[in-house]
């Protein structure tokens, strides 16, 4: 069964809403010590918002009330259920999208971005990517090399993320093999115990989403995720 991913806005919720006060009375201790470290409303808002999406999408995965879900975290801080039987999850934030994959067999790691500003996106790539990526990125002329710098970078992300460590391990030990229905990531990382997360994918504009990207990472194939729109009218809470 390949992952299933939903993209939500990432103002899922209306500030001052009654859904936004019912999300907030689901928080437990931790996330609302979170959500009180965020100094801009803004901020607290987006929170908010993914963790109704999260709650709203694992209470149906599991058949679990929202406010009976409760995460723990690795060493690396990924989160986790503390339910017996648990699908592995992960959650991305871009701009004005969000993004949560869910995965019954395998760890997951997902990535989206939305790109909102101008960027040296070479001088970039030349500092944090494989010396090959930079190479032949170098050799794009925009929109292409734009392009390619984000999908290099939503499939690092997800890559590292799958693993569970995140881009401490470094961003530039792993090479992602040129643009192809299947992406591979080739790497020189330590041994860590941890499954190889090799199965990737990517997607330029998923569910017609303009100039958003997406990448996502598992240990088992198939890695064709099955893409959910999730709005408003969807939450439960």
């Amino acid at each position: 069964m390949p992952a299933q991913v939903w993209l939500s806005p990432a103002n899922l919720l209306t500030p001052g809403s009654a859904q936004a006060k019912r999300c907030l009375q689901l928080l437990s201790e931790p996330e609302r010590e979170r959500l009180a470290r965020y100094r801009t409303a803004s901020q607290k808002h987006a929170f908010l918002s993914s963790r109704a999406l999260l709650r709203n999408v694992l209470s149906t995965c599991c058949n679990t009330p929202p406010a009976e879900l409760d995460f723990t975290a690795n060493a690396a801080g990924k989160p986790r259920l503390t339910l017996d039987q648990a699908p592995h999850f992960n959650l991305s934030h871009s701009g004005q999208w969000m993004a949560l994959a869910v995965d019954w067999h395998a760890p997951v790691g997902i990535d989206i971005e939305h790109p909102q500003k101008q960027r040296n996106l070479l001088a970039i790539a030349r500092h944090y990517y494989h010396a090959r990526e930079a190479q032949r990125l170098a050799k794009l002329d925009e929109p292409t090399q734009s392009r390619e710098f984000y999908r290099l970078w939503t499939l690092k992300e997800a890559f590292f993320k799958a693993r569970g460590t995140g881009i401490s391990e470094g961003l530039n030990r792993i090479c992602i093999n040129p643009e192809g229905a299947s992406p591979i990531a080739y790497f020189d990382l330590p041994e860590s115990g941890l499954p190889r997360p090799e199965h990737l994918f990517y997607r330029f504009e998923p569910a017609g989403i303009s100039g958003v990207h997406l990448a996502i990472a598992r240990t088992l194939p198939p890695c064709t995720p099955e893409v959910t729109l999730f709005l408003q009218d969807h939450l439960i809470v």
